[in-house]
């Protein structure tokens, strides 16, 4: 489900209600970080991690997470937090599409370790 269609359900006295509204929230912040030019990723990698402390399960947090492990090649790292964000959302195109960047770059990245193993034989 997406946030905004279960927000009006979520009573903001309730626990539950208050941790979403805060993992919303970093998230959120985290993601208008990503957009600033230059990118302030650092602060937004900790936005993103706040959002998960709040609601571990956080699609678009896990998300934004993957996002920004991939782009710093963290290929392995990035498809398990990736495919645990698919476990909670897995008709998303988006993550469809995260997941499989991710597995492509770590794929790739396997190669590149086995061809530099086969040049180091004795």
């Amino acid at each position: 489900d997406n946030f905004w269609d279960v927000r009006p359900a979520l009573d903001p006295e309730d626990t539950m209600g208050a941790l979403a509204s805060r993992a919303q929230l970093h998230n959120s912040k985290g993601f208008a970080l990503m957009q600033l030019e230059p990118p302030r990723t650092a602060q937004a990698r900790r936005e993103f991690v706040r959002a998960v402390t709040y609601w571990p399960e956080y699609p678009e947090a896990l998300l934004n997470i993957g996002r920004e492990l991939i782009k710093r090649k963290r290929w392995d790292v990035a498809v398990r937090t990736l495919n645990t964000a698919l476990k909670w959302q897995p008709g998303s195109y988006y993550l469809q599409e995260a997941v499989s960047e991710a597995r492509k770059g770590l794929e790739e990245s396997l190669e590149i370790w086995e061809d530099d193993d086969d040049n180091y034989e004795l």
